[in-house]
Order: C-alpha cells, then sequence, then structure tokens
C-alpha cells in the first residue's frame, strides 16, 4: 500500500526551494565543508528542520552570485561605490 510520501510527487533538484547541504553542494560544486564554512562565516543562510539542516535554493543562488569574481589570476572585489579592485593577500574585506 502506498504510503502517504510515496503520493508526495518528487522534484527534479534544479525546482526543489529547500535542499539538504548534500544537495546545495552539489548544485555548488563544492564540498560539504566548503558550504559549512562559509555557513559558519555568516556568508551563506542555513536553517534547521528538525534534526536537518536545510538551505534555501534563493540563499544558496546568492550566495555564489556574492562570490568574488576572479580575472586572470586575481580576485576582483566591488568597492562600495560600484568601482572595483584587486583583492589584497586573498582577504576580502567589505
Amino acid at each position: 500500500m502506498p504510503t502517504r510520501r510515496d503520493r508526495i510527487p518528487r522534484l527534479a533538484l534544479t525546482d526543489k526551494v529547500v535542499l539538504t547541504i548534500a544537495e546545495a553542494a552539489g548544485i555548488a560544486d563544492v564540498g560539504l565543508t566548503t558550504l559549512y564554512k562559509a555557513v559558519g562565516a555568516g556568508q551563506l543562510v542555513a536553517k534547521k528542520r528538525g534534526r536537518r539542516t536545510i538551505i534555501l535554493r534563493e540563499d544558496l543562488d546568492r550566495w555564489l552570485k556574492d562570490l568574488p569574481r576572479y580575472e586572470g589570476g586575481k580576485r576582483v572585489v566591488e568597492t562600495e561605490g560600484g568601482s572595483e579592485k584587486p583583492a589584497i593577500g586573498g582577504h576580502i574585506s567589505r
């Protein structure tokens, strides 16, 4: 006999609004540790649903969009005025 969970349609990963850490890592093509570090640093928002850590797709997309640009061997950061300058020493200050 089908269970209630069996009757819930499964969404393609690209259509999901809520992602597990493993799903988010797969979409972003990064490791789990990278995501957990981003969460710990406050760069990526994660939430708890019961014992599960979840990431909203919009938060993952925002985190990816906010990563520093890379141009020919140097990272580029935007300043408050909207202009860009090379990042110094690998640390990005905002």
